[in-house]
């Protein structure tokens, strides 16, 4: 009887094992440009709706697995509008990519004016508003990261409002600072450590993301034919939103959020400690041939060790059990309020807004509480003549903490 159960259930093992290959199979093509018929390799397809997908070789051509309940795949490509074909019951699918007109009639900020993309001969990335929108990340810097080719955002520590490394185009100097300069509605800001203590500062945690129409990153050399030296790692220039015509429009956000530590480090509690010394002392006094008895035994030592230690508590009720990784974590959430009102006619427009975020850190004493207000106002006094003014106000808050290396922070006094 065991035996006819064990033959069957291996049957049916078998079945749903030709089911699930039978499922899956293969689509071949090859992706060429509508303008010219050119091949493009490089090409991302991948199936929609999952991170699956495969690239053109230097041929054009691509192949792929899918299975019978994925019905769409998505050809993409920079300078290219993505298309979406259905699959159906095709094995090969050949597609043409019309080029992305509206992308090259983009214009860019590049330090003396603008240039529309077509015409610019220089290295320069544009990260729109939308781009960053609503990222749960206390400053702007830090959503850089991935939105840029050749831009690298290293964190360090991770810690609030602490000091972020950016790199344009790779390490540039070996000593010397290697931060871009940035430039915000065209004043020249200050980023480096202001700090003399604790852990580095990040002057950009002052700035309100939210007020950010668009970022462009100027990564070569003409970078320092505008700015001089300090343009020498490239420079990012942040142009901040303003009024647009039309009615009054008043918006209102709120995100909520929580962090929570994971992988803490893990101590022995009481009773393996004293376990782990008992046994250590003893091979001690075993070694040195001393009855553990002795006052002056390694045994001795360690069982008057745990009452001193323990303030009396050792072998009694009162005797607790700390888990010492758990002190130096917490919980971490996060509030942040937005509002701004935008208005503008044919001469004159204004955008106003304010922030307020309140934010922990998962180690504690770490946090970070930030209120700023911005108005953007402008008015065209002729076809040719413009007045404005552009003010800022910020109150940040920035309980930091030491490198990790530094006796008073949180995890290096657990160790």
């Amino acid at each position: 009887m065991n035996k006819r159960l064990l033959f069957i259930n291996l049957l049916l093992f078998l079945g749903c094992s030709l089911s699930m290959i039978a499922q899956e199979r293969r689509i071949t093509g090859k992706v060429t440009s509508a303008s010219d018929g050119s091949v493009l390799p490089g090409v991302t397809v991948q199936i929609k709706g999952i991170s699956k997908g495969t690239q053109t070789d230097a041929s054009g051509s691509y192949s792929l697995s899918v299975s019978n309940n994925q019905k769409t795949v998505i050809f993409s490509f920079v300078g290219f509008t993505s298309q979406e074909v259905a699959i159906g019951n095709k094995s090969v699918i050949n597609i043409s990519l019309k080029e992305d007109v509206k992308s090259l009639e983009e214009v860019l900020v590049v330090g003396y004016g603008t240039q529309i993309k077509r015409d610019m001969t220089g290295n320069v990335a544009k990260i729109k508003s939308s781009d960053i929108a609503d990222m749960p990340v206390p400053t702007f810097d830090q959503a850089l990261q991935g939105k840029a080719a050749g831009v690298l955002v290293n964190a360090g520590s991770g810690k609030l409002g602490q000091g972020i490394r950016i790199n344009v185009r790779g390490q540039s100097s070996i000593s010397a600072n290697t931060q871009p300069l940035f430039v915000i509605d065209g004043i020249p800001l200050t980023t480096n450590n202001l700090s003399f203590q604790f852990g580095s500062t990040n002057p950009l945690a002052d700035i309100n993301p939210q007020d950010i129409e668009s970022m462009d990153i100027l990564k070569d050399a003409a970078a320092s034919a505008i700015y001089g030296a300090r343009g020498a790692n490239g420079v990012i220039i942040i142009t901040t939103k303003k009024g647009k015509v039309g009615q009054t429009r008043v918006n209102f956000g709120y995100q909520v959020g929580s962090s929570t530590p994971t992988k803490k480090l893990k101590f022995l509690n009481t009773e393996q400690y004293v376990k782990f010394y008992r046994q250590a002392a003893a091979n001690s006094d075993r070694i040195d041939s001393l009855d553990q008895a002795d006052p002056d035994s390694y045994t001795s030592y360690m069982e008057n060790f745990y009452v001193t230690q323990s303030l009396g508590t050792f072998g009694t009720p009162q005797q607790t059990s700390t888990a010492w990784g758990d002190l130096a974590y917490q919980d971490a959430p996060m509030n942040q309020y937005d509002m701004n009102i935008t208005s503008g006619s044919e001469k004159t427009s204004i955008f106003m807004s304010g922030q307020y975020l309140d934010q922990k850190g998962i180690l504690v004493g770490n946090a970070l509480t930030r209120a700023t207000g911005r108005m953007n106002l402008e008015h065209a006094l002729t076809d040719k003549f413009k007045v404005g003014i552009n003010m800022s106000m910020s109150r940040t808050l920035n309980k930091r903490l030491s490198g990790d290396r530094q006796f008073d922070n949180p995890t290096s006094q657990l160790l």
